[in-house]
């Protein structure tokens, strides 16, 4: 599987930037994205991916991220998902992880048009 299931650019959606300074929720949305491609990348690899899934920060931060309304950090998470959801077994897994399917139900009635991505 390649590395982009979702076919999302792996550069970041452009910050504004107003009089050339990031503004403090742009820097987090930089910095959370940055991760959240790390995390994509490492999902990626099946090695990785097997100790990603027993990694309980890890899975704390996938299911916090979850409640986050922007689109670019939902694409990753999206990505992220389908290569943690490959297997059967790890699927069925990710089901047993403490508030993630409510937080993917929730995060799936978001506010979200083609239009935002």
């Amino acid at each position: 599987m390649s590395e982009n299931p979702a076919g999302m650019s792996d550069n970041p959606e452009s910050s504004s930037i107003e009089n050339g300074v990031l503004s403090a929720r742009d820097e987090e949305t930089r910095k959370l994205e940055k991760t959240l491609k790390s995390y994509r990348k490492f999902c990626a690899e099946k090695e990785t991916r097997k100790t990603l899934l027993k990694d309980a920060a890890f899975l704390k931060m996938l299911t916090q991220c979850m409640t986050d309304n922007r689109p670019s950090v939902m694409k990753y998470l999206i990505q992220i998902l389908l290569l943690l959801t490959e297997k059967k077994e790890d699927a069925t897994f990710l089901g047993t992880v403490e508030g993630l399917v409510k937080a993917i139900g929730l995060a799936q009635e978001g506010p979200f048009t083609p239009n935002d991505y």
